[in-house]
């Protein structure tokens, strides 16, 4: 149940009280506090913890990798990354890369980030299943002296940069050594964490408010904004409301409608960035519920290309997203649009052609009560979705009217998201309207669309198996360059139609026209906060708030 938005403004409300203790002369004329509307609380931010919602982006402003994808976001080869942890970097041979560590940087309790640090927290992210799987082709990772890391992969492959620095957020060896991996979610640590970004915690009121402020002993410099706040809202009208009401400065994941009423109010401007974000509707290759079966219906590759004909997905997404979408080829989000076919292009819609195909596979109505059918069957199925996303359950809208017209029946299940996940990992769906944030590189398909991983909850829970996709994945992870394989396998996608790739979504998000911003990241919104400002002279009373707390 949504809280109360009275509770909500608690905590802003007494950030303007403070204000006015404090008073606004206090402060540089471009410091200030900065309040995010977030859907999620962040119970533990640590970088081998739940790393997901806003507990992924609290620790992310918390703690730092050893470097960062550059802007084009490619993870082939050693140059397309931004110095972070480590200042530099030097390849030794085919399999082993040597990092410097930044001699500035500090924990948030003024010890020196050092080498041991970084091998704790390889050595820590290889006890969890998901960390361990990502890191796989990391063979060592060894300190020499206090400042430099070396890293030796299990063989030379192209994406060895990506792995060493993409995959984890550094730890504090000297207070996470002693607590069992475990534990640490539970631990005092979880409640009061140290890291080494360029924000120092500050507290959590659980279920309501997060809190974090800017490191002074910052080694790249000490961020503009004194505060930032993370005002929990899980209903999406309570966090417009915050938005509206100027409670908020910034609210991200705006919906259509939501994007409609901001713009009515100046003082925001909107910004459409690209997402790592897929949307989809899943095909399940089994029988619903019984994955020793084939679905008597999806299983027909057939099918399942007339089923994409018959949707016109850029009608779909504008209805749904505005313009902030776009049609994606395969699992392959705008943002990473440089593994895409040149040429190819996702299937237009072609209701004819769709109805041919479901003639040829047998699909006729045979009785003349509008539904198609096959050996007596009906064709009907059931789209599941979470009520979490406004989205989805629209999509699911769009599918069910277009598919009518061909004599498809199509029931939509609107679940708790709990329910749905539980049933999606069991295989009890026909269609799941799905989303994910994918990973830059496509060495992580292999996640949801591998034999290996088939029936894997969580992972290829739809069925799909084709082996020339886990061969293309092998020769890809051994492969200096390995865009030809990737390339490769993304038209086998489009060719056996596992999913409906119905939407690649920007992440719309609002901010208050005072602060002077730089590019959103595509991976992480606010990795750019450290470079944000108020624009001298549009301070507010609870900016001066921030100032020597």
């Amino acid at each position: 149940m949504p809280r109360s938005l009275t509770r909500i403004v608690v905590p802003v409300c007494a950030l303007l009280v403070m204000a006015s203790r404090v008073g606004a002369l206090q402060n540089p004329p471009d410091n200030g506090v900065l309040v995010i509307a977030t859907g999620a609380d962040a119970p533990a931010p640590i970088p081998t913890v739940n790393q997901s919602g806003t507990n992924y982006e609290v620790t992310n402003l918390l703690f730092l990798r050893l470097a960062e994808m550059g802007p084009t976001l490619t993870t082939v080869g050693d140059d397309a990354f931004v110095p972070m942890l480590a200042r530099s970097w030097k390849r030794r041979d085919r399999v082993t890369i040597a990092f410097d560590l930044d001699p500035r940087a500090m924990w948030h309790d003024g010890r020196p980030v050092t080498a041991r640090d970084v091998v704790f927290s390889f050595e820590r992210a290889r006890q969890e299943p998901d960390f361990a799987s990502a890191l796989k082709r990391v063979q060592s990772v060894t300190a020499e002296g206090t400042r430099r890391v070396v890293f030796r992969f299990v063989r030379s492959y192209g994406e060895q940069m990506y792995d060493a620095t993409n995959h984890l957020l550094i730890m504090p060896a000297h207070l996470l050594a002693g607590i069992p991996q475990d534990s640490l979610a539970t631990s005092n640590f979880a409640q009061h964490p140290v890291g080494d970004g360029p924000f120092r915690w500050v507290r959590r009121i659980p279920g309501q408010l997060i809190e974090l402020a800017a490191f002074d002993r910052y080694f790249q410099g000490r961020p503009k904004l004194d505060r930032v706040y993370f005002e929990v809202a899980r209903d999406p009208e309570a966090r417009l409301n915050l938005l509206l009401s100027g409670q908020a400065d910034v609210i991200q994941s705006l919906s259509l409608p939501a994007e409609l009423r901001v713009k009515q109010d100046t003082t925001y401007q909107i910004t459409s960035v690209p997402s790592p974000a897929v949307t989809y509707a899943l095909f399940n290759q089994k029988a619903n519920g019984d994955r020793s079966r084939p679905h008597p219906i999806l299983s027909d590759p057939v099918v399942r290309r007339a089923l994409v004909l018959a949707l016109d997905r850029d009608q779909m997404i504008q209805a749904v997203y505005g313009g902030h979408a776009s049609v994606p080829d395969g699992p392959v989000p705008q943002a990473f649009a440089w593994v895409d076919i040149p040429g190819r292009r996702a299937a237009p819609s072609d209701t004819g052609k769709a109805r041919a195909l479901l003639a040829s596979a047998g699909w006729i109505d045979h009785d003349g009560d509008g539904i198609l059918d096959k050996n007596g069957m009906p064709f009907v199925l059931t789209a599941s979705t979470p009520n979490r996303s406004p989205q989805r359950p629209l999509l699911a809208q769009q599918m069910q009217a277009r598919l009518q017209r061909l004599g498809i029946k199509l029931n939509i299940d609107i679940l708790e998201f709990e329910v749905s996940q539980e049933r999606r990992n069991a295989g009890q769906f026909d269609i799941d309207m799905s989303s994910a944030n994918l990973d830059p590189t496509p060495s992580g398909w292999d996640w949801s669309w591998s034999c290996a991983n088939v029936g894997k909850p969580g992972q290829n829970v739809g069925s799909y198996c084709n082996p020339k996709i886990d061969s293309l994945l092998q020769v890809a992870g051994s492969s200096a360059n390995p865009v030809s394989q990737y390339r490769e396998i993304l038209g086998l996608i489009m060719d056996d139609v596992p999913a409906i790739f119905l939407a690649s979504p920007a992440s719309v998000i609002a901010v208050h026209r005072r602060y002077a911003t730089r590019p959103f990241r595509t991976e992480m919104a606010w990795l750019s906060l450290r470079q944000w400002s108020v624009t001298p002279g549009q301070q507010l009373p609870r900016d001066a708030a921030g100032a020597g707390r």
